[in-house]
């Protein structure tokens, strides 16, 4: 049986998450303080033999891990589709009062029980991507990372038990890292 090591890393700081703006598939990029995150995201994990680096397609992300690629010499980053956050669908580019003036029964209903807006994508279909994409970071040799969104960190941390409850409530917040050993 082997270990793998896998740092899990939620993307910097972009306009839109200072704004409470739902990002989804949108591609914003990080601001100055997201920047920043990504410098100390580099330090916190510099050391750790870091080897590889995979990231979601989204330009946040991508930013998030060329910063860290560049500190810790890493010479390139895997992009990869199944890596992206989740689709919010009509709560996409909308800010949370935005929400909740146009779709205010879909924003209670999102508060009160974690359902879905229209046209978003549906919990088992992210969590079956982002274990794809987990997967194929995982194929290779040496300790890895990933740069992800907050929306798929935590689903995919939840549906593999490494977080406890099935909602929302896990604080991952921008620049967040997550140490993770797999048995292979």
């Amino acid at each position: 049986m082997t270990i793998r090591v896998l740092y899990l890393a939620r993307h910097g700081e972009t306009d839109w998450n200072r704004e409470r703006r739902w990002q989804g598939h949108a591609d914003t990029e990080l601001n100055d303080v997201g920047r920043a995150q990504a410098e100390v995201l580099a330090k916190t994990i510099e050391g750790h033999g870091v080897a590889r680096i995979h990231t979601s397609d989204l330009r946040r992300a991508r930013e998030t891990a060329e910063i860290v690629a560049r500190r810790l010499g890493i010479a390139s980053v895997i992009s990869d589709t199944d890596l992206r956050e989740r689709n919010f669908g009509v709560f996409e580019g909308l800010t949370f009062a935005e929400c909740e003036q146009k779709y205010p029964e879909m924003w209670a209903r999102y508060l009160e029980h974690r359902t879905r807006p229209e046209g978003a994508e549906p919990d088992q279909a992210l969590v079956e991507r982002m274990r794809r994409g987990m997967r194929r970071a995982l194929d290779g040799n040496g300790t890895v990372l990933v740069v992800t969104h907050g929306g798929a960190m935590r689903a995919y941390l939840h549906a593999t038990g490494a977080a406890s409850a099935m909602d929302d409530g896990l604080a991952l917040p921008n620049g967040a890292v997550v140490r993770l050993e797999f048995r292979l």
